[in-house]
């Protein structure tokens, strides 16, 4: 185990503690001095040996491979501006800004998703009433039943006392992702039917409406329930620009 095993933490750990004091490490003589780090571990088999990881948090490797994927469309989208006003793309050029595209919106959308799941306290109940009755669900069923919107709209104010987004920049971000993302999960036949010129397939708007406000509309959302917030995750406090 190396020194910057007690001294650097990788932003997407989700457990991270600081030591105030010096510490002997539990079953070795080694002192840990302070302010060395602590980190959650996980302990699996894997095939004959019994190894650890740090316990990740999914917000942040979602947010993380949304990046990674956003980063590889813009590189290659580059090249499609290069050459005559009117030319075709190369196959692999544009099949795989199109596959990083859909990837780095899905993986956007599903950091919100795990970010939304992991805000909800296990014992807080949520009451929708209706007309002639009223539904309860606790924190499993609205993870499993209530959509993203209702969570993020709804649920997370009433834990937080912070405002509904709904109506705001973010929300209209939010939303926008959302469409996309369902265009992309749900993608019907009609949204892939593309004849020669047309700017309403999926196709067409995935290439020629580029999606930088993905990220940062994910970032914004998380910043609305956690700037006022006093003691604030590690991920979030070391989330990359």
């Amino acid at each position: 185990m190396g020194e910057n095993d007690f001294t650097e933490a990788d932003w997407r750990c989700q457990i991270v503690v600081r030591l105030a004091a010096p510490t002997i490490l539990p079953g070795s003589n080694t002192l840990l001095p302070i302010g060395a780090i602590g980190k959650g571990v996980a302990e699996i088999d894997y095939k004959a040996n019994r190894v650890t990881f740090p316990i990740p948090n999914a917000t942040a490797l979602f947010f993380n491979l949304s990046k990674r994927h956003y980063e590889s469309a813009r590189v290659t989208s580059q090249t499609f501006s290069s050459g005559p006003d009117s030319h075709s793309l190369p196959d692999e050029d544009i099949f795989s800004y199109l596959e990083d595209v859909m990837a780095s919106v899905v993986f956007a959308y599903t950091a919100l998703e795990a970010f939304a799941n992991e805000e909800i306290p296990d014992d807080f109940v949520h009451t929708i009433t209706k007309s002639k009755c009223s539904e309860v669900f606790n924190k499993s069923q609205i993870e499993r039943s209530l959509s993203l919107q209702t969570k993020l709209r709804d649920i997370l104010p009433g834990i937080t006392g912070i405002t509904s987004p709904k109506g705001t920049k973010v929300w209209q971000d939010f939303v926008a992702l959302e469409e996309l993302r369902n265009n992309i999960i749900h993608m019907k036949t009609m949204d892939r039917q593309h004849v020669g010129y047309s700017n309403q397939s999926i196709w067409s708007k995935l290439v020629s409406e580029p999606v930088p406000f993905v990220l940062p509309s994910v970032k914004a959302m998380i910043d609305y329930f956690y700037t006022s917030r006093q003691l604030k995750p590690h991920w979030y406090e070391h989330f990359p620009s």
